[in-house]
């Protein structure tokens, strides 16, 4: 099989720039990074697969060489935005792997467009944020030390502004319930707290 040339490119993908990388030639992967992850993540995936695959590794949104958040980071939003990145490489049909975060994205996409994986594999994803982890987020950015700044540095750039953005949506998902688990919710007025979204209402 011939190897293809790797591409990187920026779009504007749901009014934000969205960085990706295209790696191999053959049947397409999606590579999903965890939250505050980027596509260095699968520097050694994509060096071993690139006779086998056609592998699509992205920023998301906020991370990387994507653009900074301007509101704290939300995987229903990156979901939207990996949709539309399928679509604009008119691929229909993908497998996908997801780690953590990237895997709650990838629950977002299968649940929302479902036609768009006909597989995937999801590392360390979860339905919902427990006490123990949203004790942990609400003590953020004031836990961070400086060696994890400047590591941070290292793999998104765009400086203090970035970094801050990523560290106060670590924070903000403390306080967050209607984003994780992706089913809607057949309950018409669901709890305030609840982590799903409510189902659409029938038309007419």
């Amino acid at each position: 099989m011939t190897e293809a040339a790797s591409t990187r490119c920026i779009e504007m993908l749901n009014g934000v720039p969205i960085y990706f990388e295209i790696h191999g030639s053959g049947e397409p992967v999606l590579l999903l990074h965890g939250f505050s992850g980027c596509t260095q993540d699968w520097s050694k995936v994509t060096t071993e697969w690139v006779s086998a695959f056609h592998m699509i590794v992205p920023d998301l949104r906020g991370h990387g060489r994507s653009s900074t958040l301007t509101r704290p980071f939300r995987h229903h939003d990156a979901a939207d935005d990996m949709l539309a990145l399928l679509e604009h490489l008119k691929i229909e049909s993908c497998k996908a792997i997801g780690i953590s975060g990237g895997g709650n994205v990838l629950l977002h996409m299968a649940t929302q467009k479902p036609a768009c994986l006909s597989a995937m594999v999801l590392v360390s994803a979860t339905p919902y944020f427990p006490l123990q982890a949203r004790t942990i987020m609400r003590q953020y950015p004031d836990t961070v030390t400086s060696d994890q700044r400047e590591w941070l540095y290292t793999r998104h750039p765009g400086g203090d502004p970035k970094i801050d953005a990523l560290l106060e949506s670590t924070r903000a998902f403390a306080d967050s319930y209607d984003d994780l688990t992706a089913a809607p919710c057949d309950h018409p007025s669901p709890h305030p707290h609840c982590s799903r979204r409510p189902r659409p209402a029938p038309p007419g």
